[in-house]
C-alpha cells in the first residue's frame, strides 16, 4: 500500500495483459485496493492554495525602485487581476495592454476557449492612480526607454521573452517573499473565488478567466454562500444571529 493508486492501476493493467486477464474475484479485489488507495490519497491531499487580493496589494507595497522588482510584482498583479495562465502572461505584449479610465483590457493571444485562434479580450478593474496602476505605468515607462522590448515580461539582462516556466518561478518566489507558499496558478484560483464571493455570476467568471468548460471552472471554485444564492442582507442577518 506504499505505492500510489496510479502505479497500482498500471501494474494491474500490465499483469492482466501478460496473463490474459484476471478472474472475477481477482478483478474485484484489484479494483477495491485501487479505490481504497485513492480515498487515502484524497484525504491526505492538501487543499489548493488561493492567493488573496490583500496578498497582491502587499506585494505591490513591497516593490523597490528597480526594474526587476517592478517586473516581478507586475507578473503577480496582472496574473491575479487578469486571471492569466503562465503561458498567457508569457505571450503578453505591450500592444495587448490598454487602459480606459478605471478598466484595463488585456488581449490574450492564445486561450484555451479560443477555438478559432482569434485571440480573446479580458477586462479587469484597474483604478486610475491606484498603486497597481502606478506600478504598471512606471514599468511601462522603463520599457519605453529600451527599444525593441515588445513583450511585457522579459529577461532584464538580455531582453528575451520570459518562458511560462520562468513566469511561474517568479510568481512563486515573489509570493514566498510576501510570506505566502503558493504557485502562479494559486493567483488564478484566488481571483476566481474572490469574484464568486463578490457576487459575480458563474458565466461571467468563466468568460473572464477563459475557461473552456463549466466543469473546468467548478474545479477551481470553493463552496460559498454567495454561490448558493444568499444575498448580502441574508449573510449579514446570519452573522448577526
Amino acid at each position: 500500500m506504499s505505492a500510489g493508486s496510479s502505479s497500482l492501476a498500471k501494474a494491474a493493467a500490465a499483469f492482466k495483459l501478460a496473463n490474459d486477464g484476471l478472474s472475477p474475484f481477482a478483478s474485484q479485489l484489484v479494483s477495491d485496493v485501487i479505490k481504497a488507495q485513492r480515498r487515502k490519497e484524497s484525504e491526505s491531499r492538501a487543499q489548493p492554495t488561493q492567493v488573496s487580493g490583500n496578498t497582491v496589494s502587499k506585494i505591490v507595497d513591497m516593490v523597490q525602485d528597480d526594474e526587476k522588482s517592478e517586473r516581478n510584482a507586475l507578473v503577480v498583479t496582472l496574473s491575479f487581476y487578469g486571471l492569466l495562465r503562465a503561458e498567457e502572461a508569457s505571450m503578453l505584449k505591450w500592444s495587448d495592454v490598454h487602459q480606459s479610465g478605471n478598466m484595463l483590457k488585456l488581449k490574450i493571444r492564445r486561450a484555451k476557449n479560443d477555438q478559432l485562434a482569434r485571440g480573446r479580450e479580458t477586462f479587469c478593474a484597474w483604478p486610475e492612480g491606484s498603486k497597481r496602476d502606478c506600478l504598471l505605468k512606471r514599468f511601462r515607462a522603463r520599457a519605453s526607454m529600451r527599444p525593441g522590448l515588445d513583450f511585457v515580461f522579459q529577461n532584464i539582462l538580455n531582453g528575451t521573452k520570459l518562458t511560462p516556466s520562468a513566469i511561474s518561478g517568479i510568481a512563486k518566489d515573489t509570493l514566498a517573499a510576501a510570506g505566502v507558499s503558493a504557485t502562479h496558478h494559486s493567483l488564478r484560483r484566488g481571483r476566481a473565488n474572490h469574484l464568486q464571493q463578490s457576487g459575480v455570476d458563474f458565466q461571467a467568471i468563466k468568460e473572464t478567466g477563459r475557461w473552456r468548460s463549466d466543469a473546468g471552472l467548478r474545479c477551481y471554485l470553493s463552496d460559498s454562500p454567495r454561490a448558493q444564492g444568499f444575498t448580502v442582507t441574508e449573510l449579514g442577518d446570519e452573522v448577526g444571529g
